[in-house]
């Protein structure tokens, strides 16, 4: 009979307050990269915790693998800004969209889809912007929710263990991650929310940036 591998595979609770602080010390200027570095052990384990499960013919068990986190949670980078980058895009299919966002867009959108965020941490900014610190903190979190939500019900795949570059296009790692396709379906699920909740605090700041604009073209 296989063995039961008992490994410590981490709290949805220990998990979430990873993921805000990730966002928080990002708001501060600091890489958020510094908490993950001292999660990442853990989430190391869990995910050769997973594979020797399904090695010895196991289902796996621990959620909270480097995967979750990359693949499924910072989509776009911390914060989740791939949404934020999606939500801008509508404001410029719109017709809505400021001078800046118009011109940062289309520079972000690359960037975002390898999960790099340094053009909108630097170019919106979020850093030290104090109105994008909610939505900057929150998506994350409600990512690290609603795909441990979807797991734990068994409406999607748990992790498989196989550890994936942090850069790799959603959808795709979704599927590699999982070996499913719902690991595809609650990446987009989680990018749809991500937009409802970033599109209020963009379309705001969008509007603060156009009023300004207006009032130096008034004044020129």
């Amino acid at each position: 009979m296989a063995r039961t591998i008992n490994i410590p595979r981490g709290t949805i609770f220990g998990t979430l307050i990873a993921v805000g602080l990730n966002g928080l010390v990002w708001t501060m200027g600091i890489h958020g990269t510094t908490i993950n570095s001292a999660m990442n052990p853990i989430w190391l384990m869990n995910s050769d915790a997973n594979r020797l499960a399904i090695q010895h013919g196991q289902a796996p068990k621990a959620f909270f693998t480097n995967s979750f986190i990359d693949n499924f949670v910072f989509m776009g980078g911390s914060g989740s800004v791939l949404s934020l980058v999606l939500a801008m895009l509508i404001l410029i299919l719109l017709k809505k969209s400021s001078a800046e966002i118009k011109t940062l867009t289309p520079l972000a959108v690359a960037p975002s889809l390898f999960n790099i965020n340094e053009p909108i941490m630097f170019g919106l900014p979020i850093v030290f912007n104090p109105l994008m610190f909610i939505p900057f903190i929150i998506t994350p979190m409600v990512f690290t929710l609603t795909t441990y939500l979807s797991m734990k019900f068994g409406w999607v795949a748990m992790p498989t263990g196989v550890v994936l570059p942090w850069t790799m296009p959603v959808l795709f790692s979704g599927f590699l991650a999982t070996n499913s396709l719902s690991g595809a379906v609650i990446q987009l699920v989680n990018i749809i929310l991500g937009i409802f909740i970033y599109f209020p605090f963009i379309s705001f700041a969008n509007q603060q940036q156009v009023k300004a604009q207006n009032k130096l073209e008034a004044d020129a």
